[in-house]
């Protein structure tokens, strides 16, 4: 069975419906004895492999055979036809029309399929770009375009921006969304999509607001909130309950499955086993008895009879309860599908014609929709494309790495080119942008290769036909789009609490909590990603997320960065001073020990100058400081400039150690290693550096007491000229006492 689930990333898809491990009678692979001898006619084995070896979607069955590709096929097919009104409810958060679908869920993933470097990576679409056509679809007259023009042509703007990228090799620029802001992306448009559907959950009759802000969309639909159709709320809470309760029992029924999967050791019915304990119960004996039992069969005539129906009805049994699992899980499965089948019957039942209703599900119109009329229509789509495009991209790469096997080969640089391919198949289809989808690509982890999307597309596909020309599925109500949308969407909302604590507490182990330090941590960067869509809009807002979280990403860098470090009383350890571990670290007397975070550039460099300078200000006893370099992996030209400069002006001694070979290098070159003259083995090792300044702080301490010494014999060498102080003056040979003794001693 297939578990779609588009919330949490900790769900996963049960296994799916055929396993390509089954074994023949001989004991070798099923497939594989399909594959050697389902070859075609005349078909060498050799222009099998290199068949297999040169299309995408045979190469995913090398050492497999056609019995793997059904199953893939037949896996993507059930997880299409499930998975479908969840693509359904995206259209209709974008303000498409159904049949929009079809280009959007069909086309891009056999695009894929033919071109992408992974094999199980579902091309669709996500909440995301979902609201942001939404957001241009609000107002179609302003853009001169209808809603599927704009998505088309956005689609193809989009595309043409991954070719770009991956011509020029950019994949790497995903690394610029870091996982605070994708979170706080997520929750705020989780929260937004809430919020449209809850006019479809209550009945509202909502006109539109005078802003786009959802902050101010929010307030507007609160106010008419008094004017909710009881109907249409009786329905949703049922639909919701319904699909609530289909999961649990899907995820119950799965994990006991595993369950009996794991604790059974062989066939449940070979050699009439009785696994429920009925046989001693009726036959009144131990079952582990053989002897007992055909005694006791022996001498009852009835009890033959009995001891073969038990296991019959033990193994009636126990089919009843496997495939009473089987539907239960099954049903899980299709919960979606169910929840429309349901929604519908309820409207007619019910028979209000209050309730709104889905737009009626047409046959699809393949063919590009873009109509271009001047390059100038082009303009508004350019900042919109352009945030669309970055952010499928970093949706893609990330999604494929989570999804990719450990026999998966991901090209970056092929992702991209997939990606844009696939995209512009949506604009064949009429669709709108594309990007993977999490929850059906994880519906078919287990699965081998391509066929699977190939079923997926299908199944789409068949869903779409069969909904469209059944007349009784043209009365969905909204409500049950929205039922399914909510139950998707508000476990993302549920745990953003949980985020934000996290975050918070990984924000306080850097120091005092103040503004400025929240503003620079992840749990500004996710504040902002989370807040900036509903109070801008949600194309404005996404904008100015990543805006600011480039901008911590240069404060990070810039500014004063270094930490103390001591030495572990009676070792070589040395720990940061204000470790909130109690390393028990301790500060050297007369010795700082200084290690710079991150690069030396011109961004940082006089700003921690300046800052070690105030905290050295009150403190008078340096006279030896130790740069650590670990974390350096360079110096600009204006680090070395700024060194040269103030470094020599200082009163104490500097000492560099733990420098890489490239910062090496540049001490050497750059004339440094000339001005700060140590030995070669400080520059590697901080403890040698440490040992050396307090070797030299020794002998200046050794050169200072010698001097004083020499200072004191000096005077003592002048105090006998001085009158009265002298053991012998003339005519006086004991001097002031009259002692004849010499300083000597006697007879000396």
């Amino acid at each position: 069975a297939i578990g779609p689930s588009a919330c949490t990333d900790q769900e996963s898809a049960p296994p799916a419906f055929y396993s390509a491990a089954e074994t023949d009678t001989c004991g070798s692979s099923l497939p594989q004895a399909l594959a050697r001898s389902t070859a075609p006619p005349g078909m060498s084995m050799g222009l099998m492999s290199d068949l297999r070896r040169r299309l995408p979607l045979l190469a995913d069955y090398r050492g497999s055979g056609p019995s793997a590709m059904l199953s893939d096929f037949a896996t993507g097919l059930c997880a299409g036809l499930v998975l479908w009104p969840i693509i359904l409810g995206q259209t209709a958060i974008a303000g498409l029309p159904p049949s929009v679908s079809v280009g959007t869920a069909v086309l891009p993933v056999i695009a894929y399929a033919l071109v992408g470097s992974s094999p199980l990576l579902v091309m669709q679409t996500g909440a995301t770009l979902s609201l942001c056509i939404g957001e241009l679809n609000a107002n179609p007259q302003a853009l001169d375009m209808t809603p599927e023009e704009i998505a088309s042509v956005l689609a193809l703007m989009v595309g043409a921006m991954h070719l770009l990228l991956g011509a020029l090799d950019l994949a790497s620029i995903t690394e610029l969304f870091s996982q605070p802001l994708l979170k706080g992306r997520t929750f705020s448009a989780a929260l937004i999509v809430l919020a449209s559907q809850f006019r479809a959950l209550a009945g509202l009759t909502v006109p539109a607001a005078s802003s786009a802000m959802p902050v101010v969309q929010f307030a507007h639909l609160a106010m008419y909130v008094p004017t909710a159709h009881l109907s249409t709320c009786l329905i949703s809470l049922g639909l919701m309950a319904m699909l609530l309760l289909f999961r649990r029992l899907g995820a119950w029924a799965s994990a006991a499955g595993k369950a009996a999967d794991e604790t059974s050791p062989g066939s449940s019915s070979a050699g009439g086993r009785d696994d429920f304990g009925i046989l001693p119960t009726v036959l009144g004996a131990p079952q582990s008895g053989a002897s007992s039992s055909s005694s006791l069969a022996s001498s009852v005539p009835a009890a033959e009879t009995v001891t073969k129906a038990v296991p019959f009805c033990a193994g009636a049994l126990r089919c009843c309860k496997v495939w009473a699992r089987r539907a239960t899980q099954a049903a899980g499965t299709a919960s979606g599908l169910l929840v429309l089948a349901a929604g519908a019957l309820a409207y007619h039942i019910c028979d209000d014609p209050a309730i709104q209703l889905v737009p009626q599900i047409r046959e699809p119109r393949l063919g590009p929709q873009v109509r271009i009329r001047s390059v100038g229509q082009l303009v508004p789509f350019v900042p919109v494309a352009a945030l669309i495009a970055f952010m499928s991209v970093g949706g893609h790469l990330v999604t494929a790495e989570r999804v990719r096997r450990p026999q998966d080969t991901l090209d970056n640089r092929r992702e991209l080119f997939a990606l844009g391919l696939s995209n512009f198949a949506t604009v064949l289809g009429g669709g709108m942008p594309a990007m993977p989808n999490f929850a059906a690509s994880m519906a078919l982890k287990n699965c081998t290769g391509r066929c699977a999307l190939i079923g997926i597309a299908i199944g789409h596909l068949a869903a779409f036909l069969v909904l469209s020309s059944a007349p009784q599925m043209q009365v969905v109500p909204k409500c049950a789009i929205a039922s399914i949308l909510f139950v998707e969407f508000f476990p993302i909302v549920r745990e953003a609490p949980r985020d934000l604590k996290h975050l918070f507490a990984q924000a306080r182990l850097h120091g005092p909590v103040t503004l400025r330090s929240l503003l620079a941590s992840d749990f500004g960067i996710y504040m902002a990603a989370a807040v900036s869509p509903l109070l801008l809009g949600v194309i404005q807002g996404f904008v100015l997320a990543i805006v600011l979280e480039l901008l911590v990403a240069v404060s990070r860098f810039a500014g004063a960065g270094y930490t103390l470090l001591g030495r572990i009383p009676g070792t070589d350890i040395y720990e940061e001073l204000d470790a909130h571990d109690s390393s028990g670290a301790e500060e050297l007397p007369c010795v700082r020990i200084v290690r710079y975070s991150g690069p030396r550039w011109f961004g940082n460099v006089a700003a921690t100058t300046r800052s070690a300078r105030r905290e050295r200000r009150a403190i008078t006893s340096d006279k030896v400081i130790v740069a650590d370099m670990s974390m350096v992996p360079f110096l600009d030209e204006t680090a070395i400039i700024h060194y040269k400069r103030e470094w020599p002006t200082r009163s104490y001694r500097i000492i560099v150690t733990n420098c890489c070979a490239r910062v090496r290098k540049q001490w050497v070159s750059s004339g440094l290693a000339q001005m700060f003259p140590q030995p070669p083995e400080t520059l590697t090792n901080l403890h040698r550096a440490v040992c050396y300044a307090e070797e030299m702080l020794r002998q200046e301490q050794r050169g200072r007491r010698a001097g004083r010494e020499a200072a004191a014999v000096e005077a003592e060498g002048l105090r006998p000229r001085r009158l009265g102080e002298c053991g012998a003056v003339a005519g006086h040979p004991g001097g002031a006492g009259g002692s004849t003794m010499s300083p000597l001693g006697p007879g000396r």
